[in-house]
């Protein structure tokens, strides 16, 4: 809970990590074990308004990381990544941690469906230097697709490459 009224971001950003490594591929405990790290998650976020403070990128990222280790159902994985994927855009959290969660959480439709604000521009890009070829199927975009392609409003500070190739985006 709360510590003198202020938020301990660390101590539940480590629990939300702890969630992650605990699996144990039994989907009735790993969906409790999920179920506490996003309370946690949710206190964190419902937090924000009162402290004026946004969440750190390495706490979305074991958010995503949870997601991603944890056997749950397809479905509830999918609506809280894409949830919690958009609000990182938003918020310009995005880090090259948070990036590498994000692709290894998703299905590679998942993928393609979240960072199609961006995708254009980088297949464009990929078919102009090599040709025409496969690598704007779903399943190479994880690859095609880099960290410094993102557009620069979701990058978090101290992360943002010296050049992008990507300008802006919309969440939709």
């Amino acid at each position: 809970g709360k510590l003198n009224g202020i938020l301990p971001e660390h101590a539940y950003a480590l629990v939300i990590n702890a969630c992650a490594f605990s699996s144990c591929n039994d989907p009735s405990s790993d969906m409790r074990t999920f179920e506490t790290a996003l309370n946690l998650m949710t206190e964190l976020i419902n937090e924000i308004p009162e402290h004026r403070h946004e969440l750190r990128p390495l706490t979305y990222g074991w958010f995503i990381q949870a997601l991603e280790r944890l056997a749950i159902p397809e479905d509830i994985k999918s609506q809280h990544l894409e949830r919690i994927w958009k609000r990182v855009c938003e918020k310009g959290r995005v880090n090259k941690f948070v990036w590498e969660k994000f692709k290894l959480a998703t299905t590679d439709a998942q993928f393609a469906h979240l960072i199609s604000p961006v995708t254009r521009g980088v297949i464009q890009d990929d078919t102009k230097s090599n040709g025409p070829s496969s690598n704007d199927s779903e399943s190479d975009l994880k690859c095609l697709v880099r960290f410094s392609d993102l557009p620069k409003e979701w990058i978090s500070e101290g992360t943002l490459p010296t050049k992008q190739r990507g300008k802006s985006a919309q969440i939709s």
